[in-house]
């Protein structure tokens, strides 16, 4: 299926979204390319729309090829097939993730500009972003909803 643009693409899947009926919906946007789809989905579905930050872990010799994601909590995603596949050890990938650390709190600190997150408790959670490449990002910002209470994640 082809959109003209994101908006384009959260418009028609917030119109599908709505056809499915989630319970008490929240959406939840992976900056920067989930915000103008989830905001189009959180529109359609007359819902909260909140930001949900997370850090990819990229190979250090191919930072675009991720081995997995860091969420605001801290919570930590790998992926064990990429990480043997690169040949990096557990200092490695323990290196990437004290940078990334550091540049995830920064990100956290501007986009958030004090905003408290909205609370997935009881709540379904819906995670929006405008593609998947690992799914890395995707599972370490459903693995933080699901830790915090939602009733349900939807990605």
């Amino acid at each position: 299926m082809r959109f003209s643009d994101r908006r384009d693409a959260g418009r028609r899947l917030g119109e599908a979204l709505v056809e499915l009926g989630p319970e008490n919906p929240v959406v939840y946007a992976l900056p920067r390319g989930g915000v103008p789809v989830g905001f189009e989905v959180a529109k359609a579905l007359d819902c909260p729309l909140d930001l949900l930050i997370v850090r990819k872990l990229g190979v250090p010799h191919q930072p675009e090829l991720a081995m997995g994601a860091i969420a605001e909590d801290g919570g930590v995603v790998r992926n064990s097939e990429v990480i043997a596949a690169a040949m990096l050890d557990e200092d490695d990938f323990a290196l990437v993730v004290e940078y990334e650390s550091g540049v995830l709190a920064e990100k956290v600190k501007t986009l958030r500009d004090g905003h408290v997150p909205i609370s997935p408790v009881g709540r379904t959670a819906l995670v929006v972003d405008d593609g998947l490449a690992t799914g890395s990002s995707a599972l370490a910002a459903t693995s933080v909803l699901r830790r915090q209470g939602a009733a349900s994640v939807w990605l």
